[in-house]
């Protein structure tokens, strides 16, 4: 299992600030469960996608699972903070 860190923000999720031993799966399956709007507003935040507008939950959710790889988090997060 690989490390990951949610990259919801700590005002949201208790994972953002450790990172937790998880497949890609089971974080799928947490952020997920993040509202549409939130999800979009994480992908603007983090400049992840060009055009985030047109992309569905799904996708948004995939994008986001796909940056939460414990080093890649940190330097994201590390970068708006």
């Amino acid at each position: 299992m690989i490390d990951r860190k949610c990259i919801e923000g700590k005002e949201y999720c208790h994972l953002s600030e450790k990172s937790t031993p998880c497949t890609r799966d089971q974080m799928y399956w947490h952020v997920a469960k993040i509202p549409l709007q939130r999800l979009l507003g994480i992908v603007i935040k983090y400049n992840l996608a060009r055009f985030p507008d047109v992309l569905n939950k799904r996708t948004l959710a995939n994008l986001v699972v796909d940056h939460t790889v414990e080093n890649i988090a940190d330097e994201l997060m590390g970068e708006n903070q």
